[in-house]
């Protein structure tokens, strides 16, 4: 505004000598007017230029002033566009240098982990199929031998009726035995009376002892066989039972090794459930730091774009001001050149 008004007031100024000089260089003018009038325009002239001289010196003093602020004003821009800039840049360079230091760590071990556990994983998925294989095989195994349980079973049960039954017939064997050895005795005890009362039946008698002898020794073979018979029949039990108790013996070791696989399993899956967690946090982890660094980055992005944006505002002060400064001196020179023209 006040540059507006000195412009208007040196154009005014301006405009008063112009005039006064094209008077005065009239070719009317000694004629027209008198010699009082000649004295009032001289007298008037020294007032105006001694009000233009006022006014040029206000002037160039407020254009010192002006360009004393001005200095000051470019030379607080300058230190505060090295400032800013030396800083910016340096604060810039060393947080991307951190950011790709990091941000290649992040993927070095994320890779380095990632691959730990996946081949953990895939050596946990084949433990985990042989023991699937260990499983079904001795699976098998059990229910064959639960198979040969059950018809052994049912094998001793037999065996326990047919026992019951040869004992039956052991029973009924003795008590016949029993009443043939009393028939025998009273048989005996007979002949032996009848040899004493008559003597001549003699051979008689010895024929019916030898034919009963021979009746109750093929009595006695026969019982003895059957004893014979009876007692592999009873041993044959024991050897069953024997075999039951190996088969028993031997489904509770494959239920311990089942029960053992079974427990194995479970830590294997626990195990790679563990892994899996792990991955997970791993990942998690890395993906939080990689999204801080990411809004470091972005934070960073926004201080330089808005940085940018300040320098270009700076700069477009400047040279707004420098066009200020450029209307001002060229508005001096005119003004100088007026001056000039007018004191020749």
């Amino acid at each position: 505004k006040t540059f507006l008004q000195n412009k208007n007031t040196v154009t005014k100024s301006y405009n008063l000598q112009a005039t006064a000089t094209s008077v005065q260089s009239s070719p009317g003018f000694y004629t027209t007017f008198n010699t009082t009038n000649a004295l009032d325009v001289a007298t008037n002239e020294k007032a105006t230029m001694q009000n233009l001289n006022d006014r040029l010196a206000s002037y160039l003093e407020r254009v010192h002033s002006l360009e004393k602020a001005n200095e000051h004003l470019e030379l607080k821009i300058h230190q505060y566009m090295e400032s800013r800039v030396s800083v910016t840049t340096c604060d810039h360079s060393s947080y991307m240098a951190i950011i790709s230091e990091l941000q290649g760590k992040v993927s070095i071990y994320s890779c380095y982990y990632k691959l730990i556990i996946y081949l953990n994983i895939d050596n946990s998925k084949v433990a985990v199929e042989d023991f699937r294989v260990k499983y079904e095989t001795e699976l098998g195994m059990a229910m064959a031998v639960s198979v040969d349980i059950d018809g052994l079973r049912k094998v001793m049960d037999d065996l326990s009726f047919t026992c019951a039954d040869l004992k039956t017939q052991a029973d009924c064997l003795k008590d016949e035995l029993m009443y043939l050895k009393r028939a025998h005795e009273e048989t005996k005890i007979g002949g032996e009376i009848n040899v004493e009362v008559d003597a001549a039946p003699q051979e008689d008698l010895s024929e019916i002892l030898a034919g009963v002898r021979k009746h109750y020794e093929m009595m006695a073979n026969k019982s003895r066989e059957e004893l014979e018979s009876w007692f592999q029949s009873q041993v044959k039990p024991m050897i069953v039972t024997e075999t039951l108790q190996t088969s028993r013996s031997e489904i509770t070791e494959v239920k311990r090794t089942l029960q053992g696989l079974q427990i194995e399993l479970q830590s294997l899956q626990s195990m790679k459930d563990t892994l899996e967690g792990n991955l997970a946090d791993v990942q998690n982890r890395y993906s939080v730091m990689l999204s801080g660094y990411q809004s470091q980055v972005l934070i960073l992005e926004e201080q330089l774009v808005q940085l940018r944006s300040d320098l270009k505002c700076q700069s477009q002060e400047y040279q707004m001001l420098l066009d200020v400064k450029t209307r001002l001196e060229a508005e001096i020179e005119e003004y100088r050149r007026l001056m000039e023209g007018d004191i020749r």
